[in-house]
Parts: structure tokens; sequence; C-alpha cells
């Protein structure tokens, strides 16, 4: 796998609307399985500075849909 190399450009309703989707709001689009592979970690972040701001935080991961 490769790091991620895009962004987004979402309005906040377009940012509220994937995160009801993530959070089980629209089960007709959005299953069970299919949240759980959106959300199953696939590439591990470098430990990196920003570990520092986050106590308890050692690993941290990008996911297909996060």
């Amino acid at each position: 796998p490769a790091p991620p190399a895009a962004g987004i450009n979402a309005s906040v309703y377009d940012m509220t609307m994937w995160l009801r989707a993530n959070l089980g709001a629209f089960p007709e689009l959005f299953g069970e399985d299919f949240l759980s592979q959106l959300h199953e970690p696939v590439i591990s972040t470098p430990y990196g500075s920003y570990f520092n701001r986050w106590n308890g935080l050692e690993k941290a991961y990008y996911g297909i849909g996060w």
C-alpha cells in the first residue's frame, strides 16, 4: 500500500453527512459489513511529533474511508 496523496474539498454539511453515515445513520446505503471494512486500519502512519500532543496515542492508521 501507498500513503495517501489526496485531500478533501467538502462543506460542513458534506462532512456532517459523512460522519452520520459512518455512525450508521443510513443502513440502507452503508450496511454493517461495509462500515466494518471502511473502518478497518489499513496503513500505519509513521511516528511523528504530532503524537506528542495526544497522551496515550502510540499508533495511528489510515483506513479506506477515514
